[in-house]
């Protein structure tokens, strides 16, 4: 069975189609086991047809971005990752709306908005992945989320049809929508998505990008291998009170003397993990499991992960 959809997939990929492809030069923390089956979509038709072919063949497949909030399993991924590497993005002169490819990284939507004086989302400048995955999760940061922008997406439903859908279609709420809620990721996949940003001065939106970069190189260890932030904020805001944010709770449980192989807890912050060199996906596993034991033993809190666990878990 594995070698005869091996073979299909062959036929239609080609040399597009690698197999035992490491996830550890796909995921920002640089670990991860191999994926069965690996591709690259670089254009919206490549990404529909990848998705198309998975289903028809009935083998799991799992989208993903830019990797900074994955964590794939040492075992790998028993099926197909489809890399989206999309990246058209242009102004609609008639409504002067922003349409951008779901593969497109968040920083750059911001910054090509900014250079057609348009703004408003310069608080979510820096947040790694892909515009995708940021309407997929509802983004945010400094009380700002990517629903107050976002006006529809496109996506191919689960008979396979493109539709378009309302921002409000989605459901958001604070990190996350309907399809991350219900798991329809896969059944709803986002292409494209349509922002209405704000007519601002151009000196004005730099101003602003500037203070959200510097604000991140000061409390965020960007230049580490890390997940990026482990747990969402269990305040449901945020901009909600410091006690309800998950580093604030992570903190008062000792979480930054918490080390498991070779990854441990940012010094910088305690709501990110980072690969000293050389760990495992399960040391990573282990001290998630770990911090949600302690904040529910301390406070009787859930911790909530807002990273996305992918392959088969011990």
């Amino acid at each position: 069975m594995t070698q005869d959809i091996t073979r299909q997939l062959k036929a239609k990929f080609k040399d597009q189609l690698k197999l035992n492809e490491s996830m550890s030069g796909h995921a920002t923390i640089g670990i991860g086991g191999p994926a069965k089956y690996y591709i690259e979509a670089r254009e919206v038709d490549d990404l529909i047809y990848q998705i198309l072919v998975a289903r028809s063949l009935k083998i799991q497949y799992q989208i993903i971005g830019g990797g900074s909030n994955i964590l794939v399993s040492d075992k790998g991924y028993d099926g197909l990752i489809i890399a989206n590497k999309t990246n058209r993005i242009a102004l609609d002169p008639e409504t002067n709306q922003v349409i951008c490819d779901s593969g497109v990284p968040l920083v750059r939507l911001i910054v090509f908005a900014a250079s057609q004086n348009l703004g408003g989302m310069e608080a979510l400048y820096g947040i790694p992945g892909t515009v995708g995955g940021a309407i997929y999760g509802n983004a945010g940061a400094h009380g700002v989320e990517i629903k107050d922008f976002l006006q529809s997406i496109t996506v191919v439903t689960p008979g396979g049809k493109l539709a378009t859908r309302s921002s409000s279609w989605l459901e958001p709420a604070y990190r996350e929508t309907k399809l991350k809620r219900e798991n329809l990721g896969l059944q709803y996949s986002i292409l494209v998505g349509r922002f209405k940003f704000l007519p601002r001065k151009s000196d004005d939106i730099q101003r602003d990008i500037n203070k959200y970069r510097t604000w991140r190189a000061e409390h965020q260890p960007l230049s580490e291998k890390t997940t990026g932030s482990v747990f969402r904020n269990p305040s449901g805001s945020s901009a909600g009170p410091k006690e309800l944010s998950a580093g604030w709770i992570l903190d008062q449980i000792g979480a930054k003397k918490t080390r498991v192989g070779k990854a441990e807890i940012t010094k910088m912050h305690s709501n990110w993990i980072r690969n000293m060199g050389g760990a495992k996906s399960e040391d990573v596993k282990a001290i998630i499991d770990k911090l949600k034991a302690e904040a529910k033993k301390q406070y009787d809190i859930d911790l909530q992960e807002e990273i996305e666990l992918i392959g088969t878990w011990q």
